[in-house]
């Protein structure tokens, strides 16, 4: 893990979201001398909740604006890894720009995760007892939105298996922790890497909830995992700790 990589990433117009975010995966996964790093397209489709076809798109994108190169080498027990060196220092940082769609089927905010997409190398699971459960539609600006609320308390795994049954995003871009985001100027990034914690915390956990959004939504509102601070002086955002990160983060509020 490179903190100067992660720092790098969080700066650069990848053009697309999703692009971004697989960027700054990679960056976690980077060595702090030469910038190099060597993630399966499994671990970055696993990472990120994009199916592999999308994390694909989203290297080449990032090759083509020369915000990685690939080395020509590669790893694992068939070689088939590819190694790529993050250019780091060939390319102008700057405020990030991205687009302003934040829940387009490639360019969400809070990456999808395909729960039981055969390509992710997850099991089909069952359908839920539709008895279990009862989904409530939400009205938010002229606009209906699904929501899945059990009426007992289900795992993280079962909620995203609903999801991906009902066809509705675990965490859609019309959610109220975008709200919250926006109102206190916490960046969209940072939603993004609490996201890859919350999901690495529960998928694996028989913790029962209701209403998986109202979770997540009170994880970021008191950072539950200490990811980031507000620098009182300044009322700008950085990042603290999370898997060792320390990076420096002008607020700029969220970004689509």
């Amino acid at each position: 893990m490179s903190v100067e990589a992660i720092t790098w990433a969080l700066k650069q117009d990848a053009g697309m979201s999703s692009a971004k975010f697989v960027l700054v995966v990679m960056a976690n996964c980077a060595n702090g001398d030469d910038f190099v790093c060597r993630p399966s397209i499994a671990y970055l489709s696993s990472a990120t909740g994009q199916n592999r076809k999308t994390v694909i798109a989203n290297i080449q994108r990032l090759l083509d604006r020369n915000l990685i190169a690939d080395t020509g080498k590669r790893a694992g027990a068939t070689g088939q890894i590819h190694i790529y060196s993050m250019n780091v220092n060939s390319t102008k940082t700057g405020t990030v720009k991205e687009s302003q769609k934040r829940n387009s089927s490639e360019n969400g905010t809070v990456p999808k995760t395909d729960a039981k997409s055969p390509k992710n190398g997850r099991k089909e699971s069952q359908k839920r007892d539709t008895e279990t459960k009862e989904k409530r539609k939400e009205t938010k600006e002229g606009g209906t939105t699904s929501r899945i609320v059990f009426k007992t308390p289900k795992t993280f795994l079962a909620y995203l298996d609903e999801c991906e049954d009902c066809g509705v995003r675990p965490i859609p871009g019309d959610d109220a922790v975008f709200d919250y985001a926006q109102k206190v100027g916490l960046p969209e990034e940072f939603l993004r890497l609490c996201w890859l914690e919350f999901m690495e915390k529960y998928k694996l956990r028989n913790k029962r909830y209701k209403d998986w959004r109202l979770v997540f939504l009170n994880c970021v509102k008191d950072n539950w995992f200490g990811l980031w601070a507000l620098d009182p002086g300044t009322n700008d955002y950085y990042l603290t700790r999370g898997k060792g990160l320390i990076v420096s983060k002008k607020h700029e509020g969220v970004a689509a």
